[in-house]
């Protein structure tokens, strides 16, 4: 046999092309949930955080969508069950098409964040004059992310979006067939969502131009502040962009994660830059389990899972080993750090019983979409991953995440992970095994010698502020001793001598830092009630004895004061 050419060697080992309508799953399916208006409307909105350079003032519009949008997407929002804007998308609809500026974005996931930009640039683009696109080459919006994923399901959205309104969306991204892609192009691209490396090498082959360009989005930014491959493809992708239009560029960075600017303002016009922040997701209950040195191994740790999956199917009248047809109406997203430790879990609990699929970057593109597609359409209860899963993918009916493990850039990446649970409306758990050894969970030695801030009490501090400002919840009890005494190590570094630490506490964490000073006297109340009670019961033993009858009324009476007493407490 002859040995194969290069190019027949290249045709060989090629992955296969895909059709961009096999790449979507449901994934972009999820309808708005019954705490929508309430949750996601009134309790975020006063929340907000807005600043500008210009010193505007914007006019926010309604968030009824008929009032304060073009009938066509108004109605193709409400084929959703979006009837009403989110607190984000009220603030950047005025912001970019009635204020002309540019934009970031600090938003935590479940807000709305994808519809934040393209509902906005749907807008704008329809009030712009009617102009021939069946041969344009020269998109007016252009919308870049690092991830296929992350993509397809923004096309998705935006394909629903614009639907019946005469707007070209195109979808350029690898695995996916270049012909077509330069097809659909030929047809008309007033959007193109795009992924950097295939929208290069279009610009390099004068495939698309970017003179036209209005609308510039960054969707998950924080990507390019950690360098590498993705922040130079989009320095590469600006020198495409020539002057006269980025005087008039409107650039729109989005982001989850990010707290500080990152450089980004070297981006914006000057004198356009405005900054929007969104708190927390208040629709999630955050759960922290601690693990103790002795429990931290895979085989304390998948016992302490199995239990949390017995609740969820528990909940829904199910247990393991049920072989019904039925769908799972709660699903679970069980977070963990290696894909090797993905792959044992998975077949571990498979031999309990439990209907599990696995999705890591071990496997390819279609195998991923076919296990996320059952997951989706309720086939199996629970999906394992690793953090590819974590940004970005819209996933229905989850209303449980659960990270087994916490990854190195801890913060960052919970966020990320808890937003794949109650989106949009819908309330949602996240449930975190969190070690004792890597937080100092509980940190009963206030006096540890250092001469820098411990990582790890950093860590749980960050934990902490994030749970209590972000997400209006108290601090679980195991974060507040290590979140308290990072604050005291941060004053001792300072050299600041601060008689009473937990006003530091409290402008660090808000008021909720009252729950630690509340608790400690609490306990040391309990501690002292504790002893009285000890001191009463010798002294009813040393006591003469007492008629039955009289011995009853008074243990009825005693029980009375010690129920009210915990009453109080």
């Amino acid at each position: 046999m002859d040995p194969l050419s290069g190019e027949d060697k290249k045709k060989k080992r090629g992955r296969p092309k895909a059709n961009v309508e096999d790449l979507g799953t449901r994934l972009t399916k999820t309808n708005a949930g019954e705490d929508y208006e309430e949750v996601c409307i009134r309790n975020v909105f006063d929340r907000i955080t807005f600043q500008s350079t210009g010193g505007i003032k914007p006019r926010i519009p309604d968030a009824d969508i008929y009032l304060s949008l073009p009938s066509k997407l108004a109605s193709n929002l409400a084929s959703r069950d979006i009837t009403q804007l989110l607190p984000t998308q009220r603030y950047t609809l005025t912001l970019l098409v009635e204020h002309d500026m540019d934009v970031f974005v600090g938003a935590a996931t479940g807000h709305g964040k994808t519809l934040a930009f393209l509902i906005p640039i749907a807008v704008g683009l329809l009030r712009s004059l009617p102009r021939d696109i069946s041969s344009c080459r020269r998109p007016l919006a252009l919308i870049i992310a690092n991830t296929q994923v992350l993509q397809v399901q923004t096309y998705r959205v935006c394909q629903d979006l614009v639907a019946g309104t005469g707007l070209r969306v195109v979808l350029v991204c690898g695995q996916t067939d270049m012909m077509d892609q330069k097809k659909d192009i030929e047809k008309g691209c007033d959007i193109v969502i795009a992924t950097t490396g295939r929208l290069k090498q279009f610009l390099k082959e004068k495939q698309l131009s970017l003179e036209d360009l209005q609308y510039y989005v960054y969707d998950e930014a924080d990507k390019m502040t950690q360098g590498g491959a993705f922040r130079e493809d989009v320095t590469e992708i600006d020198t495409y962009i020539p002057p006269e239009t980025k005087a008039k560029l409107r650039s729109c960075f989005f982001t989850a994660t990010l707290d500080a600017m990152g450089g980004f303002e070297k981006m914006y016009r000057e004198g356009k830059f405005c900054l929007v922040r969104v708190p927390g997701n208040p629709s999630i209950t955050h759960k922290i389990i601690p693990i103790d040195m002795e429990n931290d191994c895979d085989d304390k740790k998948s016992l302490i899972l199995m239990q949390l999956l017995r609740r969820d199917l528990i909940i829904q009248g199910r247990d393991t080993y049920d072989t019904s047809k039925e769908t799972y109406k709660h699903k679970t997203v069980i977070f963990v750090g290696l894909k090797l430790r993905c792959n044992w879990l998975g077949a571990y609990l498979r031999m309990y019983g439990f209907s599990v699929g696995v999705a890591n970057g071990d496997h390819s593109l279609q195998m991923r979409n076919t296990i996320i597609k059952k997951f989706c359409d309720g086939e199996i209860q629970a999906l394992i991953a690793t953090d590819s899963m974590a940004r970005g993918h819209d996933i229905p009916d989850v209303t449980h995440v659960i990270n087994y493990d916490m990854a190195d850039n801890a913060l960052d990446t919970f966020k990320h992970r808890a937003g794949r649970t109650a989106r949009i409306g819908h309330k949602g758990t996240c449930t975190t095994l969190l070690s004792r050894s890597d937080f100092l969970l509980f940190d009963d030695n206030p006096h540890i010698s250092i001469n820098e801030l411990d990582p790890r009490r950093k860590r749980a501090k960050e934990l902490a502020h994030y749970l209590v400002i972000e997400c209006g919840q108290k601090i679980p009890k195991c974060l507040q001793k290590p979140a308290l005494n990072a604050v005291k190590d941060e004053l001792s570094l300072w050299g600041n001598n601060v008689d009473d630490p937990y006003n530091w506490m409290i402008n660090e964490m808000g008021l909720e830092a009252h729950d630690i000073v509340k608790q400690e006297e609490m306990e040391k109340e309990k501690e002292k009630r504790k002893e009285m009670k000890k001191e009463k019961e010798e002294n009813y033993s040393l006591s003469r004895p007492i008629p039955p009858s009289q011995q009853v009324e008074e243990n009825e009476e005693k029980e009375d004061v010690e129920k009210k007493e915990e009453e109080e407490m």
